[in-house]
């Protein structure tokens, strides 16, 4: 890297380095540093958001994956990434209104008037803006359940408690760190403060000091420091970001923090070398020994930061000056990452223009002309993706970024599937089935220590169910324990799983058959008994919930499937869920690689120690971007697919409610069938988000499975059979190691006498009506031929 910069980040990409500890066996992986984790998906909300500290406190929070509110008087140039609020500071009750909408876990109070001059005429401003606001903000804050932490960003200039404040500024935030350490003592506010020295960097308004001198410089005028000689401590923007995030760290509450570079420079010798930077030479004179009254020599002890918050400093000065020599040279270069309220270039014309012909597009070709039923000739599919408009243009909109692997997409919709799913985390993979493989391995990482599993260990599963649910059980060399399923709910009962546990049991993986969920209450309760892991399968269930909470959200891990047959489609796509960091922290190394470095494609040292890394028995400074602790695969997918399952996600409650609408009508229809045929049965405490309609034929009926399920697709009304049915009569497990707990009479009748037909929300009433029809008929035949034979 020259001159020792931090490179620049690709706008919306995250990215951070997984930690290590060295052990005799080599790489061991141990927990990042907490704010790289933790803030992702959290609920943050950020005053002053449109500030020179704010803007880039927001590019970092953005690219970790936090879900960010920003506060500002006005939404105008919000940086990108940022969910903007409008909102008075000064005004009690529009606080209170913002805070109670976002609820947030962690805020970060930046808002307020900065100016060191000492003048009269700035004491109501300085009361209104800075401290009244902050007392505002904190009275609101307290008392909320969720909150987590308060950062309160003071300034170095409140720290000379024996002296008195050398601005209104000054004083104003010296009182407001007052009034927050009242209200962490009275009412137990989690309130932490930072004190940053003089702050700078690229980005920096061009009335401040160290810009001025650019433009001076640039210009041909004097430079005028006042007293060259004072020593200042110059803390770098990017620097207190950092901070500012590791304040969030816990066990640290009412506490006060000096952030600064830990080393002074005179100002004249800073200015200098900003001139260097610029390729210009400057004579800096002096204006007096002491410029303005009051300024002091600003030193501060950063020694408690770097031990409490495990920060420290990374840009040198000469690294910063020239970030900020560079930025100012090219300020009239278009900005690489837009803001609202900037105006639209030619490209961003041409995007509109082609999202605009997408549109009309898809009207002419997929209209309701289209898809007019014709009952006889029109396929009643069991499943099949349901779009509009908005997935296309999301696809297309994608295509014209050509970021061609996952990207700011990808990182929205991780962000708003883990919140629409009640989890910390949600991990995008290509598929379902690659969900379930990377849930599995990932109880087998290192990472688990004693916890995690090794070959041989067993997980129970059910032996009626889909394939790719048992599979990566046998991939990682475990042994599948099969149970049977319960006619009408076709899931395995916790009496069974009970049954089945063994001395080398370690895990439990239960699919929601067909969107039903299966009894959690129970299940979960056997797995903490006996200290089991439990992986929901929930890739045909999205959108269910159990006890009023979406199912995937109770296991370790869960899984999603985004193939185009289930609640919502990216063409391909699976999820991860997990609130477990570190089973996180295995499933993005297992589907990137196995790498031990989680920096996007494309980014390199987000960490900032990319090459100070000493492993095992690698050599020191080996480039952490290629150090590997876990045998992973490429599981990833593209922004493109992404960027339909965004918009797919906005729809998934209208999916909902079609889908157990649909299931209503069929069940209401076809109730008067129930002496043959047994309908499907809810668990209790759930509300399905129905996947599909099963149905068995009755043992006593006098007609098969299979002569029903060809009357139906005679009528182009398909049907499909409970995937693969009893798994152990597959060729494919006929050599497999498995342990089979009890008879599985349930799953083998499945196997000869159970189908499904399709409860889409694609599909219509009178498609609906059609299949019902349907069976009304094949059962008045078998009517007339009972009758014909006696």
């Amino acid at each position: 890297m020259d001159r020792g910069m931090v490179p620049a980040r690709r706008p919306g990409r995250r990215g951070c380095s997984r930690g290590h500890t060295r052990t005799n066996r080599g790489i061991r992986i141990m927990h990042t540093s907490w704010n790289d984790v933790e803030l992702r998906n959290r609920r943050i909300l950020v005053t002053g958001v449109r500030g020179f500290v704010g803007r880039a406190l927001a590019r970092r929070l953005v690219g970790i994956g936090a879900d960010v509110h920003g506060a500002a008087r006005s939404v105008e140039g919000v940086p990108a990434g940022v969910q903007p609020v409008e909102v008075d500071l000064c005004d009690s009750g529009s606080v209170r209104r913002m805070v109670d909408a976002i609820d947030p876990e962690f805020v970060f109070h930046l808002a307020a008037r900065v100016t060191a001059r000492p003048e009269p005429d700035l004491v109501p401003d300085m009361l209104a803006h800075t401290l009244s606001a902050g007392v505002h903000l904190m009275s609101v804050l307290t008392g909320r359940p969720n909150l987590r932490r308060l950062v309160l960003v003071s300034s170095a200039e409140a720290a000379c408690e024996n002296e008195p404040p050398a601005s209104p500024y000054a004083a104003a935030k010296r009182s407001l760190e007052q009034f927050a350490a009242m209200f962490r003592a009275a009412f137990e506010l989690p309130v932490v403060t930072l004190r940053p020295t003089m702050v700078y960097g690229p980005g920096q308004p061009r009335d401040k000091l160290l810009p001025t001198i650019v433009d001076a410089l640039r210009h041909g005028e004097p430079i005028r420091l006042g007293s060259p000689h004072r020593t200042c401590d110059m803390l770098h923007v990017d620097d207190l970001a950092r901070a500012l995030c590791a304040a969030c760290r816990p066990g640290i509450d009412g506490r006060v923090y000096a952030i600064g570079s830990g080393e002074t420079t005179p100002l004249g010798d800073a200015a200098r070398r900003l001139a260097a930077h610029s390729g210009l030479a400057i004579d800096v004179g002096d204006d007096g020994p002491s410029g303005r009254r009051g300024e002091r020599d600003l030193v501060v002890d950063i020694e408690p930061a770097r031990r409490d918050l495990d920060w420290a400093p990374q840009w040198t000065l000469d690294a910063g000056l020239h970030s900020l020599a560079t930025a100012c040279e090219s300020i009239d270069a278009p900005a690489a990452e837009p803001t609202r309220g900037a105006g639209p270039t030619r490209a961003d014309r041409l995007r509109a223009r082609i999202l605009d012909l997408v549109s009309e597009y898809h009207g002419a070709s997929f209209g309701e002309s289209a898809r007019a039923f014709q009952p006889g000739k029109s396929i009643v599919s069991v499943s099949g993706k349901k779009f509009d408009a908005s997935e296309m243009r999301r696809l297309v909109d994608a295509s014209l970024d050509f970021w061609l692997t996952a990207g700011r997409y990808a990182e929205r919709f991780e962000l708003d599937f883990a919140r629409r799913m009640g989890v910390r985390h949600a991990l995008l993979c290509n598929s379902g089935s690659s969900a379930n493989l990377l849930a599995v391995t990932a109880l087998t990482s290192e990472l688990l220590g004693d916890r995690r599993l090794k070959p041989g260990d067993e997980v129970i599963t059910a032996a009626a169910g889909f394939p790719t649910t048992v599979n990566p059980i046998l991939q990682n060399r475990l042994v599948p324990v099969f149970v049977d399923v319960e006619m009408g709910t076709y899931n395995a009962s916790a009496a069974r799983v009970a049954e089945a546990i063994g001395p080398r049991t370690r895990a439990i993986i239960l699919a929601h058959t067909l969107g039903n969920p299966f009894d959690l209450d129970g299940i979960r309760a056997i797995a903490r008994k006996h200290d089991l892991f439990l992986i929901e399968d929930n890739c045909d269930a999205v959108g269910s919930t159990y006890r009023g909470r979406p199912t995937g959200s109770f296991g370790d891990l869960a899984t999603a499937s985004f193939y185009p047959a289930h609640h919502i489609t990216m063409g391909e796509g699976g999820c991860v869920l997990t609130d477990n960091t570190k089973l996180k922290m295995a499933v993005e190394s297992l589907r990137d690689w196995g790498r031990a470095c989680w920096c996007a494609p494309g980014v390199d040292d987000t960490c900032g120690k990319r090459f100070q890394w000493q492993l095992g028995d690698m050599p020191r400074g080996y480039d952490h971007k290629y150090t590997y602790s876990h045998i992973g695969y490429n599981l990833k997918l593209t922004d493109m697919q992404a960027a339909v399952g965004v918009a797919q996600l906005e729809k998934l409650d209208l999916f909902t409610v079609a889908r157990r609408a649909n299931w209503r009508l069929l069940r209401n229809r076809l109730a008067r069938h129930a002496s043959s045929l047994i309908l499907p049965i809810r668990e209790d405490g759930s509300e399905p988000s129905w996947f599909g309609f099963p149905i068995t034929v009755r043992e006593d009926a006098d007609y098969s499975r299979l002569e029903l399920v060809q009357f139906l697709e005679s009528r182009k009304i398909v049907t499909r059979l409970l995937f693969g049915g009893n798994l152990i009569r597959q060729p494919a497990y006929r050599d497999a190691v498995y342990r089979v707990a009890g008879p599985l009479a349930n799953t083998d009748r499945i196997m000869r006498q159970t189908f499904w037909i399709g409860v889409h929300p694609g599909l219509r009433e009178d498609m609906l009506g059609y299949v019902a029809d349907s069976f009304d008929a094949f059962m008045a035949e078998r009517a007339r031929a009972r009758r014909r034979a006696s």
